[in-house]
């Protein structure tokens, strides 16, 4: 047998071999169809809102083949404001129908929307499916408990606070319950001198109107420090998460932790009237707030949700208490803030009333009991207000 001393000695059919074997195939790969798709999930509209989103949401990608066997890819877990992503592995084999299983955590409630055939196809590009009804109600949507009577809308609740203004009664308990649409962020604790520095208002004990310049490098070291201090302190404060508040909330806070001056009532219907937000002459301050209330007890979710009614008593609320803030209301929180701003109006009616002085608490979390017995801490804020004697 002759053995070739290279391949160029070789004939030509074992040359071709030679060659064809070291070239890579120019076949093209068949690409596997994917399902990656994203939407956001509103619970129905009811009196709690049109847009509240489903929050500890599971989504599951389930395909059905031929042979109408399912099975479940792409499973995820949605976001805060009702927003999901998800993504299938290739799929293989051929299939008649692709749904999305949308699941409620807490209450199990399930839903299956159709997207194969329907809104999309298989694509290995990014779907869009939009908004997405989950047809129940939130899981907890009771927004208020007055005198341990529980309340799902704010006409009701509006309506309330009137019957009980008018009462002899002085003693009331209030809880205002919402679940936590997102995080509020927490304050950074830096380098002193990478800080903001706050002017001296007081040397030796006399306090200034107005803030003084500080000349010396002493004053300047003694000033980073304490600057330094307030940081810290306030970063421990608000080690753990704290929600976002709605715009009414926030005031709520605020009188919570600085209270609640003693002609707020008079201040609040002097603005609410003059700026047309309640019709007619206000009478005393107790019937210009009852008439408040009444005006609000007519109000829909949805004009709450649309108009400028409730931003324009947010805004009179912060005139009268003397705060100022910027806030942008949207319709997720539109119950919510309605809430706490007639349980405002009725505060400042029971301190014109009977010299009433509020008490105001905030808890970040609750605790709900079940028919079986037993509880789950959720991510709810609670507002706790009692009045009177």
């Amino acid at each position: 047998m002759h053995i070739f001393d290279s391949p160029t000695e070789a004939p030509h059919a074992t040359r071709a071999n030679i060659m064809t074997s070291t070239i890579p195939s120019t076949t093209p790969t068949l690409l596997l169809p994917t399902i990656d798709v994203q939407g956001k999930v509103f619970y129905k509209p009811g009196p709690w809102g049109s847009k509240i989103p489903v929050r500890d949401l599971g989504v599951d990608i389930e395909f059905t083949d031929t042979s109408n066997v399912a099975t479940i890819d792409g499973s995820v877990t949605g976001e805060i404001n009702g927003e999901f992503k998800a993504k299938s592995s290739p799929v293989p084999f051929s299939f008649v129908k692709v749904n999305l299983k949308l699941r409620q955590f807490f209450s199990g409630d399930a839903f299956d929307f159709l997207i194969v055939p329907g809104l999309v196809a298989p694509s290995q590009g990014h779907q869009d499916v939009g908004e997405i009804i989950f047809p129940f109600a939130p899981d907890r949507s009771d927004l208020a408990f007055v005198n341990a009577v529980a309340i799902r809308d704010t006409q009701t609740l509006a309506k309330t606070l009137v019957q009980i203004l008018r009462m002899k009664e002085t003693r009331v308990s209030i809880d205002l319950l919402s679940e936590w649409r997102g995080e509020a962020p927490t304050i950074p604790v830096g380098e002193p001198d990478k800080e903001p520095r706050v002017l001296v208002t007081e040397v030796n004990g006399r306090v200034f109107k107005k803030p003084v310049p500080r000349n010396t490098p002493a004053d300047v070291k003694e000033q980073d420090r304490k600057n330094k201090e307030i940081l810290q302190r306030s970063q421990a404060r608000f080690a753990q998460p704290i929600p976002l508040l709605s715009p009414a909330q926030k005031l709520l806070k605020i009188f919570a932790v600085s209270g609640i001056a003693k002609d707020f009532p008079q201040r609040l219907v002097k603005d609410v009237f003059a700026h047309g937000i309640v019709s007619g002459k206000a009478g005393d301050a107790v019937d210009g707030l009852v008439k408040t209330l009444e005006r609000f007890s007519l109000a829909t979710i949805t004009e709450l949700e649309t108009g400028n009614l409730l931003r324009r008593l947010v805004s009179a609320l912060q005139r009268a208490g003397q705060q100022r803030f910027h806030f942008d209301t949207v319709a997720e929180e539109a119950a919510v803030d309605a809430a706490a701003a007639c349980t405002m109006v009725f505060l400042a009616g029971a301190m014109a009333k009977n010299n009433a002085e509020p008490r105001i608490a905030f808890n970040y979390w609750h605790n709900f009991s079940f028919p079986d017995g037993s509880t789950e801490t959720r991510r709810f804020v609670k507002v706790s207000i009692t009045a009177g004697k």
